[in-house]
């Protein structure tokens, strides 16, 4: 039963990741081993490496756990490594990487490149190479080939990305393109480079792609031709590369394609390419168009790239537009002296000065203006949008929430500025598991649409969907369902049925077909789903990776657990390639392995993705839902090994996440009471167990909606504390 919950735990959590994502954050020291020894904590954070190597040597002769033994291993081995003593500490960390040696080897290479300890790093991956870790192997030669970290050998740097390609790793094929191009220390061969770049693009390799473009665009050993490059950046694009993006609306610009680059630049900006913002700031000054985003992003521009006081020019001419004058000299000011040469730059500047002249606009002090958040604090809205983005909820819920609640008393509730806020805010409740307060927000919208005649508008549609999935987390499966059927009837009459919103519509039936134990349904529907898909955006996308997650979900209740775990590792080895294997989507397909690998009791496999899935908790220093499935289940693993004490801890873990994020009175806090309850009773701790019984009872008892099921397993338990 217990394995059965976390499953479904895991479940629930990889469908709300259709919705969401969030950022990583580095590890410090410190939090790795803040659960240890107070000494080795102190010399730790005091850089006291060599009475550190002392001491873990003297605590490596007494009796300790193997987790304790572990960490002393690697508090000699960072000691070492700070002390220069490379060859030991690579003795020193051996023992370590007994059991899944290539991931560990790889994950150590990854933490000391952290740690900025880039030659111990070297060694690491290349253990993990010789191992044939893909990556590890990717990685020495990069090295290798940069020369930073180690002495330049193109030679070397090549044999390793071919090894790394014979197991077919998509990446090293832009790599060798890369180092075919005369870079570095190797010889230039244009023509191989461009055979390395070909065979990587129909891979979709975005390096391969980029430098493939480049060729035809600027005629490298290839005829110029300005339709294959458009295409592959267009393939690029579809991948949702920044990049390419934003190259590609430098293209259209070129052609006279003005609101088709500024669009590209716009997304391209949102994914945080700062080129792309400069760009879309000033040409939107030219057009007088969006005023408001230009500041923001050209503002947004100038604090990603400091150094580039060019963009000066860009803000200022944005707030000419605005007729913000005094903002604007106070800019151009500051390029004074830049741009004696600049003919452009002088007109803006001449321009500037004659309208505070001619309008006999008295400006203050730079002083003054120097303390203005130009930009920033006029866009509130894309400001939350983009904290949204980042992961930040709690802190959009608080800039848009007193926003909302102004502009609703000063303008009509049609207007785009309440819908889009309000949808934004919507949006962070949800992930804040506020859903009440969500759905209150997104069914506000929807009212404002309809009494505007705007039902069947996409905004309207998107709500629609919106409020599905805060009933599906709701656990109101048939309400979500009838909420997102609305959705994709009118989607596909308003943009047809191969639309990217009409396909994560259908995404959202399957998965909560799957809930109300439909699988069948399910199972249609995500084939039917990957068809158009590979079509339309190829095998290698995050879109198609959700599906397959849906799917593997069904078929392991239609007992097709081959299936389902071949489908989860093919969704998970997508989110490795196209959103790396520190992101929280690819967590939340490590978590999915890990349970279907614990019900089979395979417990090398799920010992292999719990490794992987550690890294990325442990990089974090923030609460999410999804570390809280992470610690249930290595609690899992744990418990069917018998260390039932670190799985009570483990499950401490989870219970202070979902606390946090949720608060005490959540059903999924009322799940992590039960799962102590069953290590505890288990342990045979019969008084531990019935306390933490008592509280999953008082907590689901007190629901809205109470879950039956889970109740009478909670009764039933509890007859088992009796003596």
């Amino acid at each position: 039963m217990f394995y059965i919950k976390l499953l479904v735990c895991v479940f629930v959590i990889c469908t709300v990741n259709l919705f969401s994502s969030s950022g990583v954050i580095a590890p410090t020291l410190e939090s790795i081993f803040q659960d240890f020894d107070q000494r080795s904590l102190k010399l730790l954070k005091e850089k006291k490496w060599k009475e550190l190597e002392i001491y873990s040597k003297q605590l490596l002769l007494e009796k300790h756990s193997d987790e304790e033994i572990k960490k002393v291993r690697l508090n000699l081995t960072i000691s070492q490594v700070f002390l220069n003593k490379n060859k030991e500490a690579l003795e020193a960390l051996k023992p370590l990487t007994k059991t899944d040696g290539p991931i560990v080897w790889n994950n150590y290479g990854l933490f000391f490149d952290k740690l900025r300890r880039h030659s111990f790093a070297q060694l690491c991956y290349l253990e993990a190479a010789k191992l044939n870790h893909i990556e590890a192997q990717r990685m020495v030669g990069i090295n290798l080939l940069r020369g930073q970290v180690v002495s330049p050998n193109c030679k070397e740097a090549l044999k390793w990305f071919k090894k790394a390609v014979a197991l077919k790793d998509v990446e090293s094929l832009g790599l060798l393109g890369l180092a075919n191009l005369g870079n570095f220390t190797c010889e230039k061969n244009q023509k191989e480079a461009n055979r390395y770049f070909t065979l990587g693009a129909k891979k979709n390799d975005l390096l391969s792609i980029r430098r493939l473009a480049d060729s035809y665009l600027f005629g490298l050993g290839v005829k110029v031709d300005r339709a294959k490059a458009s295409k592959l950046l267009e393939q690029a694009v579809a991948l949702n590369d920044a990049k390419a993006t934003y190259r590609l609306g430098n293209m259209y610009k070129k052609d006279g394609k003005i609101k088709e680059a500024l669009k590209l630049w716009k997304t391209a900006a949102q994914q945080g390419n700062t080129p792309a913002m400069n760009n879309y700031a000033y040409v939107s000054a030219q057009q007088k168009t969006d005023l408001d985003n230009a500041l923001y992003y050209a503002v947004l521009a100038s604090k990603k790239d400091s150094k580039n006081i060019g963009i000066f020019d860009t803000i200022a001419w944005v707030l000419v537009q605005k007729e913000r004058w005094c903002e604007a000299k106070f800019y151009m000011d500051k390029l004074s002296g830049s741009y004696a040469s600049n003919k452009e730059l002088n007109d803006h500047q001449l321009h500037i000065n004659k309208s505070i002249k001619k309008k006999k606009i008295s400006c203050p002090s730079p002083l003054v203006l120097e303390k203005i958040d130009h930009g920033l604090a006029a866009t509130v809205r894309v400001h939350a949008s983009i904290l949204y983005n980042l992961g930040y909820y709690n802190h959009v819920e608080k800039i848009l929430s007193p926003a909302v609640e102004s502009e609703k008393n000063s303008i009509i509730t049609s207007d785009k500025r309440i819908l889009s806020s309000r949808a934004i805010l919507g949006n962070a409740y949800r992930e804040q598991g506020k859903l009440e307060a969500a759905l209150l927000m997104f069914q506000k919208n929807l009212s404002d649409l309809e009494s505007f005649k705007l039902g069947e508008s996409l905004d309207a549609l998107t709500m629609c969907n919106n409020i599905g999935g805060v009933y599906s987390m709701l656990k109101h499966y048939k309400l979500a369902e009838q909420w997102h059927e609305r959705a994709l009837k009118g989607l596909i009459k308003l943009v047809g049925p191969n639309d990217q919103n009409t396909l994560v519509t259908m995404n959202n039936i399957a998965s909560v077909s799957e809930h109300l134990g439909d699988h069948e349904k399910s199972i249609e529907m995500c084939k039917k789903i990957l068809k158009i898909k590979k079509e339309s955006i190829g095998e290698n996308h995050v879109s198609y990776a959700k599906t397959l997650l849906i799917l593997s979900a069904a078929y392991l209740h239609t007992k097709k657990i081959k299936e389902a775990i071949d489908t989860a590792v093919q969704a998970s080895e997508i989110f490795e390639k196209t959103m790396g294997d520190m992101h929280p989507m690819t967590l939340g397909s490590y978590l999915n392995l890990i349970g279907y690998y614990l019900g089979e009791e395979d417990y090398k496999n799920a010992n292999t993705y719990l490794l992987k899935a550690k890294l990325i908790v442990d990089s974090q220093n923030k609460a999410h839902p999804q570390f809280a499935s992470y610690y249930q289940l290595s609690a899992s693993y744990l418990s069917k090994n018998g260390e039932f004490h670190k799985a009570v801890t483990q499950l401490n873990h989870a219970r202070d996440i979902l606390i946090k994020v949720f608060g005490k009175r959540h059903l999924q806090v009322a799940q992590i009471f039960s799962n102590l309850g069953d290590v505890k009773l288990k342990h045979g701790d019969l008084e531990g167990a019935k306390e933490e019984y008592d509280q999953a009872v008082h907590i689901t008892q007190n629901q809205k909606v109470v879950n039956t099921s889970l109740l009478d397993y909670l009764k039933a338990q509890l007859k088992k504390t009796v003596k």
